[in-house]
Parts: structure tokens; sequence; C-alpha cells
């Protein structure tokens, strides 16, 4: 198992690899250029489903459960919820 303290590290690393995020969203309201989209499985819609909306948006990442082929930087992690809270606390 690893602990939300390395999740937030492994996960924040393999994007600044990669691209500079400016900010970590969940809504696709809130995306802005340069931003890590979240992709949350929800009740009614899943987030994976609105990452080429995020995309459009201009979001550069994206935190994922599983590939979305969008062809933007991806995060995989067993769990985005579980994920998003240790995630934008390392950012902010």
């Amino acid at each position: 198992l690893v602990d939300a303290a390395e999740l937030e590290e492994v996960a924040l690393d393999r994007v600044h690899a990669t691209v500079e995020v400016s900010a970590v969203v969940h809504d696709t309201r809130a995306v802005t250029p340069g931003a890590m989209f979240c992709c949350v499985p929800g009740e009614h819609i899943d987030g994976h489903e609105l990452a080429q909306a995020a995309a459009g948006a201009g979001a550069v990442a994206l935190l994922v459960e599983r590939p979305t082929g969008v062809g933007l930087a991806e995060v995989r992690v067993p769990s985005v919820r579980d994920a998003l809270g240790p995630v934008a606390a390392g950012f902010w």
C-alpha cells in the first residue's frame, strides 16, 4: 500500500516531469489552461467521460483510474476519489 504522502509525491512528480500544472480541479467548469483535471467517478456521470471536455478547456493532465485515450499526461491511481485530497493538498 502507498500512503497519502507517497501518493501525492508520486502523482505530482509524474505530472511535473512532463507538463507544468497550474491548478488541480474536479469540475470541468473550473478547468483553466494548465489545469490537472481529476476524473472522479460519480453516481450519475464518470469524470473519465469528461476528460475530452477538460482537455478542450485547457487541461494539460488528468488524474485517472484507467486510460482515457485523450492524449494528455495521465497519472493513474487505484481511486481518484481517494487520491484527490492528497494530490490537491500537495499542489496547493
